[in-house]
């Protein structure tokens, strides 16, 4: 894989020569660019779209956003955000207000004429 400094020095040219090396057998490129901005296809053998952007202010930009989509497509990423790591604490589940594993006795009942005795002082202040 070429360098950014390589990269930075390719003409519009050389970004789709790359485009097209990049894409696998019998898959197709399009693209056009007017003063509203730049849009891009890229097809499977089937004709199905399988990336596509439109109203991109730069030629350079939409090829280099179509090649950069080409070349990590299939790449796994080395350190994902969203992986779990051992001995993280567990989140709670939406609904839960206890993490699993600790027990939360429930609360005592409230007895009725107490809790009337306490509403009945308030109203009658």
């Amino acid at each position: 894989m070429p360098s950014v400094e390589e990269m930075t020095a390719w003409t519009t040219e050389d970004i789709e020569a790359e485009i097209r090396v990049a894409l696998p057998k019998d898959w197709q490129f399009e693209y056009g660019c007017s003063e509203t901005g730049g849009w891009a296809v890229i097809r499977d053998a089937e004709g199905e779209t399988k990336w596509e952007t439109s109203m991109v202010p730069d030629e350079r930009l939409l090829l280099f956003d179509a090649y950069g989509w080409l070349i990590t497509r299939n790449a796994v990423p080395r350190l994902p955000a969203w992986r779990r790591r051992r001995g993280e604490i567990p989140t709670p589940r939406v609904g839960h207000y206890s993490l699993p594993g600790v027990s939360v006795p429930d609360p005592e009942d409230l007895d009725p004429a107490e809790v009337a005795a306490v509403y009945d002082k308030l109203h009658r202040r």
